[in-house]
């Protein structure tokens, strides 16, 4: 039982060393222009730090793959593609962006994100929601 509350303590330092700011964020310098089409790649979901959900996105096989695509004039596309006649369906938002947030208006819902990285081959944003206490923060990664 020691053995096991000195591994649990050993990983909870080991997590708080390597846990970043959101301020920290944007020193790498990814932070670029969210502005074309973007495949999804991935979802990642944490809960108070703790990684409950990470999935590579499957796309429909034998179709293109599925995108968001981010146009300069405020418009966002959502692309799927469906079935086996890969049936493409699009969904259009609007949104606007003011630094590295991202405000999407997703069909009279209103969700915020913040940019995590953008540039030439990736983006990622991130999505953060609390409820009683609990934080989680979903990073969506999309790549050209």
């Amino acid at each position: 039982m020691k053995k096991i509350s000195i591994l649990v303590a050993s990983a909870f330092i080991f997590g708080l060393t390597f846990t970043s700011c959101s301020s920290d964020d944007d020193s790498s310098g990814n932070i670029g222009s969210v502005i074309g089409k973007w495949n999804y790649a991935s979802e990642k979901t944490s809960v108070n730090g703790t990684v409950v959900y990470d999935e590579v996105y499957e796309h429909q096989t034998g179709c293109e793959k599925d995108y968001y695509e981010i146009l300069e004039n405020g418009t966002a596309i959502d692309g799927e593609y469906f079935g086996a006649s890969c049936t493409l369906t699009t969904f259009s938002d609007t949104y606007t962006r003011s630094g590295n947030t991202l405000t999407v208006d997703e069909g009279g819902e209103t969700v915020v994100y913040q940019i995590v990285v953008a540039n030439s081959n990736k983006m990622v944003l991130r999505t953060s929601e609390s409820f009683e206490g609990i934080t989680a923060l979903t990073d969506f990664t999309y790549t050209k």
